[in-house]
């Protein structure tokens, strides 16, 4: 119990600065001046490249839960 709420108060503590960028905001002339700036340049196409596809990331995946289920079965429940 204890340990739970020392990781609830670290993940306060650390999540705190990010409440000043939620709240950030620009100016209307800031996003005018940012969007000009893109709107004219002519966009150049894209690239065309070989995507690997998916299996990798599904291989990785497979693998790691493969990982853990068998350090679940090797080990059982931890007896302390």
């Amino acid at each position: 119990m204890g340990r739970l709420f020392a990781c609830s108060i670290a993940l306060t503590l650390l999540a705190g600065p990010a409440l000043g960028c939620i709240n950030d905001s620009a100016l209307p002339s800031d996003e005018q001046e940012f969007r000009s700036q893109y709107t004219r340049a002519t966009p150049r196409p894209a690239p065309v490249a070989s995507a690997p596809g998916r299996w990798p990331v599904v291989a990785g995946g497979l693998a790691m839960l493969g990982s853990a289920a068998a350090l679940v079965l090797l080990n059982g429940r931890s007896k302390g």
